[in-house]
């Protein structure tokens, strides 16, 4: 099993519910040595506990699809995530309205520099629809924040996994940059110009957004 899903949206709070819930007697740690947007990329050393768990990077669907789970995020969260996380922003000159309306200078990983003419919240809607036409097992994290019980025994009944006797938080943040989980956040950076450049990109009933059900 290995967690995917676009950079800041919850890949790594599914990834340690998953060890920590099913994976307790598993050695399923490892040492991430690097991180983060290329320009402004960490070299710091990090132990995670569920390393194994994670695909690293952001990437197309490959062979093992039926053993993959795929998290999705609203791309306003995204994107304001991004732009507000160490190390992912690419600039810290950048302000978010510029931010937001630039050409990605990375296209399927942030460790590299890949030409493309696509903004980030078109990129963020090309993936989703790439990895749903796929069939993986899809969980949307804002579902997975509201009622992480009941998308994680999801996620065992779909597996064949054993069911915790109780379900296990994290105490902590978690992740590289992490951020308190919270599903509005995104609220407070984005203008109403900034609402109108994304929505000029992405259908305001597209599935990917949390508020579009």
């Amino acid at each position: 099993m290995q967690v995917h899903g676009f950079q800041r949206s919850g890949n790594h709070y599914l990834a340690w519910l998953l060890k920590e819930n099913f994976f307790q007697d598993m050695e399923l740690s490892g040492i991430c040595r690097s991180h983060g947007h290329h320009k402004n990329r960490s070299k710091i050393p990090v132990r995670l506990s569920y390393l194994k768990l994670l695909q690293h990077g952001h990437t197309a669907p490959g062979p093992s699809i039926e053993e993959s789970i795929y998290i999705y995020r609203d791309g306003r969260a995204v994107a304001a995530s991004i732009w507000s996380s160490e190390y992912f922003r690419p600039d810290d000159n950048v302000e978010f309205s510029e931010f937001l309306k630039l050409p990605l200078d990375w296209r399927f990983t942030t460790a590299r520099a890949t030409v493309s003419e696509l903004t980030l919240p078109e990129h963020w809607m090309e993936m989703l629809d790439i990895w749903r036409g796929t069939d993986p097992y899809l969980i949307r994290y804002e579902d997975l924040v509201l009622n992480p019980e009941k998308e994680l025994l999801a996620i065992g009944e779909r597996f064949g996994l054993k069911s915790p006797d109780s379900i296990i938080l994290p105490d902590h943040d978690v992740g590289f940059s992490p951020s308190s989980n919270k599903i509005d956040g995104w609220k407070k950076l984005f203008t109403d110009q900034d609402l109108d450049f994304f929505f000029s990109k992405v259908p305001n009933d597209y599935w990917g957004l949390f508020d579009a059900r």
